[in-house]
């Protein structure tokens, strides 16, 4: 410091000259450019989105499905009626998804008179945490 005092007519040439502006001028594009990648960063970080770019949309849920779990996890139970009226599809298909569920273990199957009952019981249990029920 003290030396860049002493001799600053010709520090100040060193900037001024043609390696010294390349050389301000490397230093402030790769500030830039970290500080930018810094940006990015933060700002992926801080809000989250996930984008099926594959041509075929492979990773994709199929509006049918999204439409099935919102059922799921809408109600802590659900049938076979309900799931045909909400997702518009026959009452063979709508049976096949429920018992699919259930057959997984993601749904409990419970009989009751002549009704089916698919219970969504990890949703039930945590109504129960929330209302502070055993």
């Amino acid at each position: 410091l003290l030396v860049g005092i002493s001799y600053f007519s010709q520090v100040l040439a060193a900037f001024f000259s043609r390696t010294g502006r390349y050389g301000v001028n490397t230093v402030i594009m790769t500030a830039a450019f970290i500080g930018l990648v810094v940006l990015a960063n933060y700002v992926g970080f801080e809000n989250h989105i996930r984008a099926d770019t594959t041509a075929t949309n492979q990773f994709s849920l199929a509006q049918r499905t999204q439409d099935l779990l919102n059922n799921l996890f809408r109600h802590p139970y659900t049938r076979i009626e309900f799931v045909k009226s909400d997702l518009g599809v026959s009452r063979l298909t709508a049976a096949k998804y429920l018992d699919e569920l259930a057959r997984h273990n993601f749904v409990q199957k419970l009989r009751a008179g002549r009704s089916n009952y698919y219970v969504n019981a990890p949703l039930v249990q945590m109504f129960l945490d929330v209302s502070g029920r055993p």
